[in-house]
């Protein structure tokens, strides 16, 4: 598979996975992040490497709610010889990670194996399926509280229920119902 189907494939990969924000167009954008992304999209499905850097450079300037998907894009920047440079070193600042020369790195959450793209795609594999599993372990705990407070509540109002008296409040038989008191 040549380098420009494999671009044109993961861009259209892109579009198909992110969806509306990826196809925003810049006239109609709610978000100006979103149109960064779009803009990306549409700069590596070209050749000009001038374009390609510089969308490199916008999608890097995206806000950490971005991770995700910035980190997606520059890793597919990885695989096009003409912004793998800039990728690879924009991929070390965002993610803090740095190669070290004795041994190279041994994947997630580690510096990647070497500066390939296929390694920095397994990286970033690696990664979602983490990011995942901590979102569902967060998911789950925040479940267990909720359970947990509502099983609480229902203690507490089975509790407050059966320390009340049998039989305070309304009277019992109706013969003194209506009659002054003693």
């Amino acid at each position: 598979m040549s380098a420009a189907r494999f671009l044109l494939l993961t861009g259209m990969l892109a579009i198909a996975w992110y969806g509306p924000a990826v196809q925003a167009t810049e006239a109609s954008a709610a978000d100006p992040n979103d149109t960064v992304i779009a803009s990306f999209v549409r700069a590596f499905a070209g050749d000009d490497s001038t374009a390609k850097r510089e969308a490199v450079r916008a999608v890097a300037a995206l806000g950490k709610r971005y991770d995700d998907v910035v980190l997606a894009l520059l890793v597919q920047a990885t695989n096009d010889r003409q912004t793998h440079d800039e990728a690879v070193l924009v991929l070390r600042v965002r993610t803090g990670l740095s190669p070290n020369f004795v041994d190279r790195g041994s994947g997630y959450p580690n510096y990647p194996t070497s500066d390939a793209g296929r390694d920095w795609s397994a990286w970033l594999v690696a990664r979602s399926q983490d990011q995942r599993q901590w979102r569902l372990l967060q998911l789950e705990e925040q479940q267990i509280k909720e359970l947990q407070a509502e099983r609480a509540g229902r203690a507490r109002s089975h509790a407050s229920s059966a320390d009340a008296p049998v039989g305070a409040g309304a009277p019992t038989d109706n013969s003194d119902a209506g009659q002054p008191a003693p």
